[in-house]
């Protein structure tokens, strides 16, 4: 709780000096992953991977830069043999800290599991669906780390479920799921990228079956369920014309006239670091901005010359979570103060 109470102070703190303020930072600490799902391509990144001392001086920098909330991501982070430094390291820092993980290492790595804020496990449905596109053997990795975790430990449990044809029946079970281990969903729309393609465009449901399936969780999140994303973001989502142009751009910004418009807050109030320690507004600007590495320039350098989105809207629904909570958005902050009470 002190935790949160120094984010929520910095988040107004932000927003009345309007100055660019990492807030929140994703780190990607590692591009191997002990899986291969359909729609992944982390483990094809050649990227070279920080050193131990390298992350430790970047979470420093992070601090005094005013980060008070630090996400560790991969590919896989818990196959970092130093993760248990780098998390101890943030935690002293008095960081509210969470980690992105599949479930596989959970077990072995539980006494790590305990210390952190918010665990977040993918979770894709029902067995045959989340073996499907997270390899045979998944289903039950993840449900084991799901009972390890509520059984032995006090820390918030999310779980991260990305929608495809395969999965569209299976809401109700995973809402089901939740409710009856005790923990919150989020969802997101499948991303389309260059590396990806092959296996995407054949799993990649319509704009109907997604708008259908957006209009579903919103009246499933009125009746009470265990929803992360705020209603906010939920409508944001529904009004998108076009579901297979994930994101924005000046090229393309024709393409969706979404009349939710959303001010991002990305590279202003929160930021992502890849594995190799370049930083970006966003995992997705990576994809038209030239990022700077915070190797050479330090981290605050680089956070504050981090180029402008030249997006114009977004359907990446952590942005949107992001954005909601960092612009103070009253549901926003009433669906967290939910998740941290429950």
């Amino acid at each position: 709780m002190k935790n949160i109470l120094e984010l929520g102070k910095a988040i107004v703190l932000a927003k009345i000096t309007k100055k660019k303020i990492p807030l929140y930072v994703s780190l990607s600490v590692t591009s191997r992953c002990n899986s291969n799902c359909l729609y992944c391509s982390v483990i094809k990144k050649k990227t070279q991977e920080m050193t131990t001392e390298q992350i430790l001086k970047l979470i420093e920098d992070m601090y005094k830069s005013g980060t008070r909330w630090l996400s560790f991501n991969g590919g896989e982070a818990l196959l970092r043999k130093d993760i248990d430094i780098l998390v101890n390291f943030a935690k002293k820092k008095g960081m509210f800290v969470s980690l992105f993980s599949n479930g596989y290492l959970v077990p072995q790595k539980i006494d790590l599991i305990r210390k952190l804020d918010c665990l977040v496990l993918s979770f894709d449905g029902k067995k045959e669906h989340h073996d499907l596109t997270r390899g045979k053997g998944s289903y039950d990795k993840v449900m084991r780390a799901i009972l390890l975790v509520k059984s032995v430990t006090n820390i918030k449990l999310l779980t991260n479920t990305v929608i495809t044809k395969y999965n569209l029946c299976d809401i109700d079970f995973i809402l089901e799921t939740a409710k009856c281990y005790g923990f919150f969903c989020k969802f997101n729309i499948l991303y389309k990228s260059d590396e990806n393609a092959q296996h995407v465009t054949r799993i990649i449901p319509t704009n109907g079956e997604y708008s259908d399936i957006i209009e579903k969780l919103i009246k499933e999140k009125r009746k009470g369920a265990p929803i992360v994303l705020s209603f906010k973001a939920l409508k944001y989502m529904l009004d998108w014309e076009d579901f297979r142009t994930y994101y924005m751009t000046q090229k393309n910004k024709n393409k969706n006239k979404n009349k939710n418009k959303f001010k991002c807050l990305g590279g202003k109030l929160f930021c992502y670091i890849d594995t190799d320690g370049t930083v970006s507004p966003c995992i997705i600007s990576k994809k038209f901005i030239k990022p700077l590495s915070c190797m050479g320039l330090g981290f605050e350098t680089a956070f504050l010359n981090t180029s402008h989105l030249s997006c114009q809207e977004c359907l990446y629904s952590a942005c949107l979570g992001y954005n909601s909570m960092l612009s103070l958005d009253t549901n926003t902050i009433l669906s967290g103060l939910q998740l941290l009470l429950k």
